[in-house]
């Protein structure tokens, strides 16, 4: 394994996400969360027993033994820290890194970019979902907010429910000022190049 002791405490993890399981994603997703893990379950329950095994094992809830084994090896919702922040901030410790970037999983990120009514409320969810996460330590944990934006009112109007008013960033916007409750960063969908028209 790379030694990297001389830059422990000093790193910082850019591309960081939470990794619901499918007990905990409803918490980050709302409604999408319930989708998934349904079909989640339906996956399982059709899968032969070998790949049933896989799916399970891959899909459990996060580690709580912070090891060098199972901070450095074990992945997506069954990783130490991958779902809440207490858990997070010993994996961080562990790891030896100051702060992380943190991002949604792919579903949600997917679910909030959607043009249907689904991608307005997810994006509400989890925006809601990673302000709390971020109250924990919002130096060390530094959550990415998503902004659906095929409506730009919405996706502003957002944008300033969850940034926080100490922030020194501000849109790029001609007279928007975003303030708001404690996101440092914006993911935009796929329709971002649309906020400029």
């Amino acid at each position: 394994m790379l030694d990297i002791s001389r830059f422990h405490g000093r790193l910082n993890d850019l591309d960081s996400h939470i990794q619901p399981s499918p007990r905990t994603y409803e918490l980050a997703a709302g409604e999408v969360g319930k989708h998934f893990t349904n079909m989640l379950h339906r996956m399982i329950e059709s899968a032969s027993e070998e790949e049933a095994k896989k799916l399970t094992k891959l899909t459990g809830d996060e580690c709580s033994l912070f090891t060098d084994e199972t901070v450095w090896l074990l992945k997506g919702s069954i990783a130490p820290g991958a779902f809440s922040p207490d858990g997070r901030l010993k994996a961080l410790d562990h790891m030896g890194v100051d702060r992380a970037l943190i991002f949604a999983d792919p579903g949600i990120q997917a679910a909030t970019f959607s043009k249907h009514a689904i991608g307005v409320k997810t994006m509400h969810h989890w925006n809601d979902f990673v302000v709390g996460f971020s109250k924990h330590d919002p130096n060390r944990l530094r959550v990415v907010a998503l902004l659906n934006t095929h409506d730009i009112d919405i996706a502003l109007a957002e944008a300033e429910r969850v940034r926080p008013p100490s922030c020194w960033w501000r849109a790029r916007l001609p007279g928007e000022r975003l303030l708001g409750r404690g996101c440092r960063s914006f993911e935009l969908s796929t329709y971002g190049h649309r906020l400029g028209k």
